[in-house]
């Protein structure tokens, strides 16, 4: 039966599909503000499902002889997403790109866009300080710290959370002001974007959740947006994505990291709105994911 159901949703193919899968696990403030229930969904889908393995995604996404698209949360789930339906989201290749800390550095290294980021040191003998220490994965903060000498970094780079994989030593970017833009793009052409400005605690370095105090929307400038397109349009990138920028005094903004996904602050309650307006972009640009090349 799921082969001949995927037979019909296969020949069903030009039509876009108005049944949503969000595939992937989540904390349950994601999974709040994406269940099928909410006014995020209004008018942009007949049904939504929320699964959590690909399994459950195999199992449901040709149910009746009908198409899905399907909306991936995180990383892994693109990367193990089967492209048998209909969607938006980054190559595997641009994944590995961003999702990676020192691959985002090399790549900055080989486009030749290092001028658009902090710099990134090859080792400690380079280093100068203050300096960033990232591990190569993680989100929202995680695994992020400064060190501010030789003695910090020594101290940092003996802890556990830095020890398993060779971590990212970026240059601190100063004193300024931290913003995340949301965007969805299309062959690395921004087709929708939101940016949030974060008034952060006295004192922080270093962005987390914990040291947020206030979020405000503001308007991006063309010239920015511009930037941000010089960073996609060698990935060919598609779908949702975040990047996290410091602007600093003179009007510099430094890229600290381009996350693959849908970004965290999209799925505060007060931002469903802009959360709406990010999947309706998502599904008017969405195509068949088994032909693109």
């Amino acid at each position: 039966m799921m082969l001949l159901d995927f037979i019909r949703a296969y020949l069903a193919a030009p039509q876009r599909p108005g049944r949503i899968i969000v595939y992937g696990r989540h904390p349950q403030r994601w999974l709040t503000a994406l269940a099928p229930e909410t006014s995020v969904w209004s008018g942009l889908a007949d049904e939504v499902v929320l699964v959590r393995t690909s399994c459950e995604l195999l199992r449901l996404g040709h149910r009746g002889g009908r198409q899905s698209l399907v909306v991936p949360l995180r990383e892994r789930n693109i990367r193990h997403c089967p492209r048998l339906y209909w969607g938006l989201w980054p190559s595997r290749r641009a994944v590995r790109v961003l999702a990676d800390k020192q691959a985002f550095a090399r790549y900055l290294v080989a486009e030749g866009l290092t001028g658009l980021a902090p710099r990134h040191f090859d080792g400690r003998g380079d280093v100068r300080f203050p300096v960033v220490v990232k591990r190569p994965e993680g989100s929202s903060g995680e695994g992020v710290a400064l060190a501010r000498n030789a003695d910090e970094l020594a101290q940092l780079l003996n802890e556990a959370r830095f020890r398993s994989r060779t971590p990212v030593l970026q240059a601190y970017a100063g004193a300024g002001v931290d913003h995340v833009t949301h965007a969805v793009a299309v062959g690395g052409r921004i087709v929708w974007h939101r940016t949030y400005r974060y008034r952060l605690a006295e004192g922080t370095a270093i962005q987390t959740p914990k040291t947020v105090e206030a979020i405000e929307t503001v308007e991006e400038s063309a010239a920015t947006l511009a930037a941000f397109e010089r960073l996609l349009l060698p990935l060919a990138y598609d779908g949702p994505l975040n990047i996290d920028t410091r602007r600093r005094a003179d009007g510099q903004v430094l890229v600290l990291e381009i996350n693959p996904r849908i970004g965290g602050s999209l799925l505060r309650p007060e931002h469903v709105a802009d959360l709406s307006a990010c999947l309706a972009a998502l599904i008017a640009n969405a195509r068949p994911m088994w032909r693109r090349q």
